[in-house]
């Protein structure tokens, strides 16, 4: 197995990014003016959303869109597919932090006054939700750097490429191998 290496699995994540920015930014932008529980209504569908993208699509096609287009599939150690276990397992941490930054999210937005808070532009609900969340938000919003950060440095510091996220559910990101050429077609030759 040749090992998924630094800057592909780099362009894997942007590219990963790249592709949810749409789908998710619209939603909130569009939901977030009109209702002030629009965060707890949004709440279980994008945590469906991220399990379904950094889960389901892990466990059942090897990688994220991202990785799959990078060329790229998650693996267990031995080789084999990635166990739907392991896929969690991975994300778990980002997905805990995630979760945690989407309920201070929710309790710095439903803290905004409700008739102040239908009155103010999407950009200004935004800043005054960001100033309203609780206290433990900011470790939350730091650890998350954190975890991101690391992924990143230690998979460059050990020959399999592997992240804390493989550590923890013990697989491995590979490279899939190039295809051998196809020889053409023998050309017929009658007499």
């Amino acid at each position: 197995m040749e090992y998924g290496g630094f800057w592909r699995r780099v362009d894997a994540f942007f590219i990963d990014i790249a592709i949810m920015l749409p789908l998710v930014l619209p939603l909130v932008y569009l939901g977030l003016p009109k209702s002030q529980s629009f965060l707890l209504y949004w709440f279980l569908p994008s945590l469906a959303l991220n399990l379904g993208y950094n889960v389901y699509l892990v466990n059942r096609f090897g990688g994220t869109p991202g990785q799959l287009l990078c060329k790229l599939r998650v693996r267990m150690l031995d080789g084999a597919r990635v166990t739907r276990q392991a896929a969690l397992l991975r994300h778990a941490v980002l997905l805990a932090l995630t979760i945690l930054s989407a309920i201070a999210g929710i309790i710095g937005v439903l803290r905004i006054d409700e008739a102040a808070y239908l009155q103010m532009p999407f950009i200004q609900i935004s800043a005054r939700m960001a100033g309203l969340r609780p206290s433990w938000a900011a470790t939350v919003d730091t650890l998350t750097q954190m975890w991101i950060v690391s992924e990143f440095v230690v998979l460059l510091f050990n020959k399999k490429r592997r992240a804390p996220q493989d550590f923890m559910a013990g697989t491995v990101v590979v490279k899939l191998p190039a295809r051998a050429p196809q020889a053409p077609p023998l050309a017929s030759t009658s007499t």
